[in-house]
């Protein structure tokens, strides 16, 4: 161990041990003298920030955390066209759905990527047995979908509610 008064230096990378560098007396100089660039940017040149901000740049919208919103459709046993319509930044992040004839029975749907369900591209099949209930989360970032959320219905009824969100 070097001792706190002593003139060595134990090298970070290698352990070896040699003497201290003396700068006699003057201050460490991080830039040379007479210039403010950083490796190829000229500080000097860079417009100024506005007053009140420390934002570079611009910072829109809310991204991926804005709230979410839920489309609800109760007893269903057809087709539901655009049950969300088309908009750029749509995101599927999930589902609830529940049969719910007045006799139970299975019921089977898709919720497909399209302004409408028998032409959009499957998303998500749902297939429930009678008195089931499921639901699914696809976490904050979802599933993208900005042509509309519609429902492909295939067989019985249920209820189902889209959860959903526009990230701008």
């Amino acid at each position: 161990m070097i001792s706190p008064s002593s003139n060595m230096q134990e090298d970070a990378v290698t352990g070896n041990t040699t003497a201290q560098k003396s700068t006699d007396g003057a201050a460490h100089t991080l830039l040379v003298a007479g210039t403010n660039n950083i490796g190829d940017v000229d500080v000097l040149t860079l417009p100024p920030i506005p007053a009140g901000t420390n934002n570079i740049g611009g910072i829109t919208g809310t991204g991926i955390m804005v709230a979410a919103s839920v489309d609800v459709n109760s007893a269903i046993v057809a087709d539901v066209d655009a049950a969300v319509a088309a908009v750029a930044g749509l995101r599927l992040i999930g589902f609830a759905a529940r049969e719910s004839a007045a006799t139970a029975a299975a019921a089977t749907f898709i919720i497909v990527h399209g302004a409408t369900g028998a032409g959009g591209t499957p998303v998500v099949p749902v297939e429930l047995t009678a008195d089931e209930s499921t639901r699914e989360w696809f976490g904050p970032e979802g599933i993208a979908v900005p042509n509309g959320i519609s429902i492909d219905w295939i067989a019985g009824t249920a209820d189902i509610n889209l959860f959903y969100k526009v990230v701008i």
